[in-house]
């Protein structure tokens, strides 16, 4: 019995031609598992993010950065948006107690979920059409600059 594998026109089909012993042929089509199929395109996706990996690397050398310097300058981000929260006094206005874990203590899920409310009100308006930026620079550095003077 000698066993013959060509690829049929269809895709995803594969034909079998078998020869038997007493000299007849015979073929048998089989439908190629879909999970040569699913293989195949996992594959491609992960050959597509290595790629996109390599060029965040590549870009990232050519500013200079390392990912532990980009995470360095994240936190370092983050820590003054929260002092940003501080010195604007919403801690004390929805009684957030500083060194709790805001995420695990019940009693701080209330407030917290009070200032994200205000948070996405304030991103409403600050993305209206009414909002006029520059006065809001203006008013901020005013404010900066009376609360600088109070610590002096």
């Amino acid at each position: 019995l000698t066993l013959r594998l060509s690829f049929s026109p269809k895709r995803g089909t594969k034909l079998h031609k078998l020869k038997r012993r007493s000299g007849e042929s015979a073929t048998i089509f089989f439908v190629l598992s879909p999970f040569k199929t699913m293989d195949k395109r996992l594959s491609q996706v992960n050959r597509h993010l290595n790629k996109t990996e390599a060029q965040k690397y590549r870009t990232m050398d050519a500013l200079e950065i390392t990912s532990h310097g980009f995470r360095r300058a994240r936190t370092r981000s983050l820590i003054q948006l929260g002092s940003l929260v501080v010195k604007a006094g919403l801690v004390e206005t929805f009684q957030i107690t500083l060194g709790d874990d805001l995420q695990r203590d019940p009693d701080t899920k209330e407030p917290i979920a009070a200032l994200f409310k205000g948070f996405l009100v304030l991103n409403e308006i600050a993305n209206s059409e009414e909002t006029h930026m520059p006065l809001w620079v203006a008013q901020g550095l005013t404010a900066l600059a009376k609360d600088k003077e109070k610590k002096n």
